[in-house]
C-alpha cells in the first residue's frame, strides 16, 4: 500500500552540529567530570605516582606504566566529548518557549516520537526526554544486550543481539515498521542513530530468514569485509534499512540525529541507513559475496534472493533523490574527529607535541601497526616527548581460533613490531573501540609497550604465534594490556594512540 505523504522542500545531505560533552548519568558510571580519566584508571595512575592535575611536559625518560597512562587520558577524554547524551543535549535548546533541534524549529504543536535504535539508544533517548519534556508523545528504543542503562519511562524498550541478530531482532524492527506507520501529520519522528543499529533491527526481506541473517552476519564479520560492504549487503536484505525506515514512516516531519561510527561519516552506511537514500545496488551486494568468495557458503536464499534483484525481481533501497527524503532532514551529533580533537587537547601542554594523524586505522589490523608507526614518526619532531592520535576502523580475516578484536590485534602486532629497531623512538601503543567491545571479549582494546613481547615469552607464549591464531586477548590477559572500559555509551570508531620519546642520536 502506497502511503501518501506531505510535500516538502528537499533538504540537503547531513550537517554536522558537534557535540560537547556534559555530566550525565550514562557518564559518571565512567567519568569524573573533574578529570577524564573514570575513576577506576585514576586510582591507577595515582598508585603509579602520577598527578592527577595537569603536570608540565615529562621527561623522555618516564616509565612505561606513566606512558600507558598518558594515554588512556587522552583516550578518555575523546570519549568524554562524544558520549551519547551530552551529544543529543548539545543540540536541543530551548529559546524563547520554542524548541529547536539541531538548529531547526520545532512546530509549535507538533508531538515528538522518539525512535532511538543503536548501542548508544538508551542514552540519547533519555537526553531527548529530558531536554523536550511534555513535547515528546512516545517512542520506542532498541538497545544491545546488556545495555546497564535504565531507559526513560513511557518509551517502549526492547534489547536485542548485536553483532549477530536473532529473532528479537527480527520482531524488534518489524514492529518498529508498523509503530511509525500509526504517526500522523502532526507528529516529528525523532530518530536517534548510533552504530549497531541495522543488527540489533535485522527484519529479513522478502522470502529471507532470521537464520540466514545470523549466517551471512558471522560470514562477514570473519572474512574481513569492511561495514561499508556488509552494511551495503544489510541493506538489501533487511527491512528496516535502505531508507526503509522513512518509507514506512507517516510522520509530517523526520529528524534524524547520528553518532558516526563508519569511515568517512557517510549517512547512509550509519546503521544501514534507515532514513537515508542508498548509493549501493543488488550488483553492489553480490560483487561483495564474490569479492570474498562467500557465493558458496551463504545461505541459498540469500544467494537467491540477490540474483533475483540483480534481474529486477526485488524491490530495491530507496534512491538518494527518492521524494519519501523530502521530509528528512539529517544531522551528526558526534564523529571520531571529535573525540580526536578532544583528546589533543587534553594531552597538549603535558607532552610536547601531540600530532593528530586523521582517520588512518583501515585495512588488516595486524598489518598497519608498523605503517601507523611509520606515520607517527614522520610527523613527529626530533626532540622531546610526542604522542600521536589516530582515528578509524581496521578489519580482521578470522583465521585461527583465538580470541580478540580488531584493536586487540592492532596492540599484538604492535607488540612485535615495537621489537623492531626502526622503531626505536616508539615506546607505546594503545588501540581502543569507542564502543566498549572488541570483538567477543570483555575488552575495548589493548595496551603494549617495548617489553610485551618479553613479558609473553617469559610465560610460555609466542606473540607471532597467537597473531597468527587470532588469540590477542591471550596474549593481552597475560602481558597486563588489556582495556576493559565496560559499556560507554557512544561508538565513533576506534582510536590508536602512540607514545614517542626524543630520537636516539646515531
Amino acid at each position: 500500500m502506497t502511503r501518501s505523504r506531505p510535500t516538502r522542500r528537499q533538504r540537503t545531505g547531513p550537517r554536522i552540529v558537534g557535540s560537547r560533552f556534559a555530566s550525565s548519568p550514562e557518564a559518571d558510571r565512567l567519568w569524573d567530570p573533574r578529570n577524564p580519566l573514570p575513576q577506576r584508571a585514576r586510582r591507577q595512575s595515582e598508585s603509579r605516582g602520577v598527578d592527577s592535575g595537569r603536570p608540565r611536559p615529562r621527561d623522555p625518560l618516564m616509565s612505561t606504566e606513566s606512558c600507558r597512562s598518558l594515554l588512556e587520558r587522552g583516550f578518555y577524554a575523546g570519549l568524554s566529548a562524544v558520549e551519547g547524551g551530552a551529544a543529543v543535549r548539545h543540540v536541543i535548546e530551548r529559546r524563547s518557549g520554542e524548541v529547536w533541534i539541531a538548529g531547526r524549529r520545532l512546530p509549535r504543536f507538533a508531538r515528538v516520537q522518539i525512535a532511538a535504535i543503536g548501542k548508544a539508544a538508551i542514552p540519547m533517548a533519555q537526553a531527548a526526554v529530558d531536554q523536550l519534556g511534555t513535547r515528546v508523545g512516545g517512542g520506542w528504543v532498541v538497545a544491545p544486550d546488556g545495555d546497564p542503562a535504565e531507559a526513560p519511562p513511557g518509551l517502549v524498550v526492547r534489547h536485542t543481539s548485536h553483532p549477530v541478530p536473532d529473532a528479537r531482532s527480527a520482531e524488534a524492527g518489524s514492529d518498529l515498521l508498523d509503530w511509525v506507520a500509526t504517526l500522523g501529520p502532526e507528529d516529528v519522528l525523532l530518530v536517534l542513530l548510533s552504530g549497531g543499529a541495522s543488527a540489533l533491527t535485522s527484519c529479513p526481506l522478502d522470502d529471507l530468514t532470521v537464520p540466514d541473517l545470523a549466517d551471512i552476519s558471522r560470514l562477514l564479520l570473519k572474512c574481513g569485509a569492511s561495514i561499508d560492504e556488509i552494511n551495503g549487503l544489510r541493506k538489501h536484505l533487511t527491512a528496516v534499512s535502505g531508507g526503509r525506515l522513512a518509507r514506512a514512516a507517516c510522520a509530517g516531519r523526520i529528524q534524524v540525529l547520528a553518532i558516526s561510527d563508519v569511515p568517512g561519516d557517510q549517512f547512509e552506511t550509519i546503521g544501514s541507513g534507515p532514513c537515508s537514500g542508498d548509493s549501493g545496488r543488488f550488483a553492489d551486494a553480490l560483487l561483495t559475496l564474490h569479492r570474498y568468495g562467500l557465493t558458496e557458503r551463504v545461505p541459498w536464499r540469500v544467494l537467491q534472493h540477490l540474483e533475483l534483484g540483480v534481474a529486477g525481481d526485488r524491490g530495491e533501497s530507496l534512491f538518494p533523490d527518492d521524494p519519501v527524503f523530502s521530509t528528512v532532514s539529517t544531522d551528526l551529533v558526534a564523529r571520531n574527529v571529535d573525540a580526536r580533537r578532544a583528546a589533543k587537547a587534553e594531552l597538549e601542554g603535558r607532552v610536547d607535541q601531540v600530532i593528530d594523524l586523521g582517520e588512518i586505522l583501515t585495512g588488516e589490523a595486524r598489518e598497519l601497526a608498523p605503517a601507523l608507526m611509520g606515520q607517527a614518526l614522520r610527523h613527529a619532531r626530533a626532540e622531546g616527548v610526542c604522542v600521536a592520535v589516530a582515528g578509524g576502523e581496521t578489519v580482521v580475516t578470522v583465521e585461527g581460533a583465538g580470541r580478540g578484536g580488531r584493536n586487540q590485534e592492532l596492540a599484538l602486532a604492535g607488540a612485535l613490531a615495537l621489537e623492531d629497531p626502526v622503531f626505536q623512538r616508539v615506546h607505546g601503543l594503545l588501540a581502543v573501540g569507542s564502543d566498549g567491545r572488541d570483538g567477543s571479549t570483555k575488552a575495548a582494546g589493548g595496551y603494549v609497550d617495548r617489553e610485551s613481547g618479553a613479558r609473553a615469552r617469559q610465560l610460555g607464549l609466542e606473540p607471532a604465534g597467537l597473531l597468527a591464531e587470532n588469540d590477542s586477548n591471550r596474549f593481552l590477559a597475560a602481558t597486563g594490556g588489556e582495556v576493559v572500559t565496560g559499556p560507554t555509551a557512544t561508538n565513533v570508531m576506534d582510536l590508536a594512540f602512540l607514545w614517542l620519546g626524543p630520537r636516539i642520536p646515531r
